[in-house]
């Protein structure tokens, strides 16, 4: 498509020969007598060029070529001046913003080799402009498949409380900046088998997330297997030839009435067994899943009661610090054993705590996941409450999939569970001061036992009086809701704080 070229010149004869120039250059012409004529066909017909006479009638060039480039359509157009060679502000017009300037009388041919120049220029700079608009509606497109991707890698970890008969676990998750390969899950797979899986697969982005889908579906398809049977059939099915990715993975397989775990991991980090304040990897397996290996070795362990079992994927050791420093084993370790008295979700939130404290500000480089699962022989889930209403509503929801889970009926299983949010939002609404409250459920000998503790002001029964209620006195309207939901009430006021004990028989 040829160039348009604004002519702006005030005499007729040199308008004319400019036009029968450009003309025979295969140039379109757009001839203007004075400078609002200008202005106007500028506004109106878009010219690619403007040669723009200095001694053109009406308001002075320089006003016309201010105009032009403070006009937001307009600003973008070359403006060359046309003047004689003697005189002339040549400085002033290229501050204004020209793109040139042509001395008269004209060479006709250097004119038209400018004139062809610029309209060059102008066309690449529509190009350029035309590819970074597609390029920012291409970067928007990425920007949006990354969110939709880890939006679908948030879906497949596990949703709400982790607990299953004898198993209660805790996750921290913290992404990268880039969606990368990470994921886990623990579930339940028949009457008295459970497994609990990490995988970490290479690279980041959607074809990265695209594998963890597929490979989670692989996994979902052989979880009744052995773990080192489950490692290699995924080895048999993700030769890095067919995905060009390689993963890492821990398989863990519970039997939950034999009390035993078999566990086995494929180039990943080696689970950790937390036992009476000592740590063992787990280290069992092979290399990572792509290489072509055909044997995975497993091991098998007797679990004991308050076992904790730590997975995580490299990310964890190897978070930066703004110093280039890792995070390290050595450091994850010392956490593990400094936290191992603590409720299961207080202690990972100081772990979590710490890793924070330890990174670089910003996104880390690399996904960060750790999953932390602890064994209960006596079907028990002890953790802390914070003391809020909305602390109370969450917590409600994890004893009710905790007593879904041991197999309660639903009929007491929601008994139990009004009663437990009449009593906590009583000891959070009427303590003195309000302070977190140890909760533990334990079900066993066909009943429920529900105790709530805290470490709030004792309230000694002389002491009691209208300013300081005791939200479980006799009198009051949340003990009679309690008493007409469980079997059993008793209340403790001591030195150590306060203890209610609610029991259900089933």
């Amino acid at each position: 498509m040829p160039g348009k070229v604004l002519v702006a010149d005030g005499s007729d004869a040199n308008r004319a020969v400019l036009s029968a120039l450009l003309r025979n250059a295969g140039i379109i012409p757009l001839p203007a007598a004075e400078s609002e004529e200008a202005l106007r066909r500028a506004r109106a017909d878009a010219p690619d060029l403007i040669l723009l006479d200095c001694a053109l009638p009406g308001m002075d060039a320089f006003e016309v070529l201010a105009q032009l480039k403070a006009d937001p359509l307009l600003a973008e157009v070359p403006v060359m001046l046309i003047a004689p060679k003697v005189g002339g502000n040549r400085k002033r017009a290229f501050a204004l913003g020209a793109a040139g300037w042509i001395a008269q009388p004209l060479d006709e041919e250097e004119l038209i080799v400018r004139a062809r120049a610029q309209l060059r220029l102008r066309e690449l700079s529509r190009s350029l402009a035309q590819a970074n608009v597609e390029l920012r509606q291409k970067q928007a497109q990425i920007e949006i498949d990354l969110r939709a991707a880890a939006d679908i890698q948030k879906a497949l970890l596990p949703q709400g409380p982790m607990e299953l008969p004898h198993l209660s676990g805790a996750a921290f998750f913290l992404p990268a900046e880039a969606v990368g390969g990470d994921l886990f899950q623990v579930q339940r797979l028949d009457a008295t088998r459970a497994c609990a899986w990490m995988l970490d697969v290479s690279g980041h982005g959607v074809p990265s997330a695209m594998v963890t889908v597929s490979v989670a579906q692989s996994i979902s398809a052989a979880r009744l297997l052995d773990p080192a049977q489950v490692l290699l059939r995924l080895e048999q099915e993700y030769p890095i030839e067919r995905f060009d990715r390689f993963f890492t993975l821990s398989y863990l397989l519970f039997d939950l009435w034999r009390k035993k775990m078999k566990v086995s991991s494929a180039g990943h980090p080696p689970p950790i067994l937390l036992r009476g304040g000592a740590l063992r990897d787990l280290v069992s397996g092979g290399p990572l899943i792509g290489l072509g290996n055909s044997v995975f070795d497993e091991e098998e362990h007797e679990l004991e009661d308050s076992d904790r079992l730590v997975i995580y994927t490299d990310g964890v050791i190897e978070l930066e610090d703004a110093r280039g420093q890792q995070f390290g084993l050595d450091r994850l370790h010392a956490l593990l054993l400094e936290t191992a008295s603590l409720p299961l979700e207080t202690a990972l939130a100081e772990v979590r705590k710490s890793m924070l404290a330890h990174a670089a500000e910003g996104s880390p480089r690399d996904d960060v996941t750790l999953l932390v699962l602890e064994w209960h022989d006596g079907l028990a889930l002890p953790f802390f409450l914070a003391p809020t209403l909305e602390a109370v509503s969450r917590s409600a929801v994890r004893l009710r999939e905790h007593w879904r889970s041991c197999g309660v009926p639903q009929r007491p299983s929601e008994q139990l569970e009004l009663a437990f949010v009449e009593a906590a939002n009583n000891i959070i609404l009427h303590g003195h001061p309000p302070a977190d409250i140890v909760v533990e459920s334990v079900y066993a000998d066909g009943a429920v036992t529900l105790t709530l503790r805290d470490r709030g002001t004792t309230i000694p029964l002389q002491a009691r009086t209208f300013a300081l209620p005791e939200p479980l006195a006799e009198s009051g309207r949340g003990t009679f809701l309690i008493r007409s939901l469980v079997d059993e009430v008793k209340y403790r006021s001591g030195a150590d704080g306060n203890e209610l004990l609610l029991r259900k028989n089933l």
